[in-house]
């Protein structure tokens, strides 16, 4: 390995400073695991008694505001949330039947 570092440090500009750099990219990757999604959960359920929404059990009420805050910085309303979202359906949809169709 290090005649491969010597000959590419003579090549590859700036070689040192990428390799470092590969080595702290690849050390956070196995701090963090496999790159997955953070799992996502629901703060709110439907009330038994009233039908109205509540907080879960074991939500407390900072993790809730947090959310609320993440979701009113988008700047948009439901609906037009809900509406993304369709497209992003429809857009994906559309997609997988044009990759079909060359086949």
């Amino acid at each position: 390995m290090r005649a491969v570092d010597n000959v590419m440090k003579g090549v590859v500009p700036c070689y040192g400073a990428t390799k470092a750099g590969m080595k702290m990219v690849q050390s956070q990757q196995k701090k963090n695991g496999s790159r997955k999604k953070p799992k996502r959960y629901r703060l709110t359920e439907i009330s038994q008694g009233s039908g109205k929404p509540v907080l879960r059990s074991g939500v407390n009420v900072n993790n809730a505001a947090k959310k609320l805050f993440d979701y009113e910085e988008t700047g948009l309303s439901a609906y037009e949330i809900v509406a993304l979202i369709e497209r992003e359906r429809n857009l994906v949809k559309r997609i997988e039947k044009f990759e079909g169709w060359e086949e």
